[in-house]
């Protein structure tokens, strides 16, 4: 599940479907309207090179977030982005690598 949140603006959740057991390739992929800051987006949630479902946000954050914000993978320990536990630990898995890629 992926969970896109833009303050009390905009929010999208993405389920997709429960994975079979073994190795998983997942992709989030945010395409930006462009055009100034604060535009929408669609974003798509890929797993194994196939898009499990996708979405659109009317806005995204104009600006960077809080210094004091975490970005966690796999346990939110920081400001709940969903309607979550405080603490929300990923179980019966591993996170083995993550890849932030840039384009522009």
């Amino acid at each position: 599940m992926l969970t896109y949140r833009t303050f009390e603006i905009a929010e999208l959740v993405l389920t997709g479907t429960p994975l079979a057991p073994g190795r998983h390739q997942v992709e989030v992929v945010l395409r930006y309207d462009g055009g100034g800051r604060g535009r929408g987006a669609t974003i798509g949630l890929v797993v194994d090179g196939k898009t499990a479902e996708d979405g659109r946000v009317v806005a995204t954050p104009p600006t960077v977030f809080s210094i004091d914000e975490t970005f966690d993978i796999g346990l939110n320990i920081g400001s709940p982005v969903g309607d979550y536990p405080v603490i929300n630990l990923f179980r019966g898995g591993t996170v083995a690598r993550v890849d932030i890629e840039l384009d522009g």
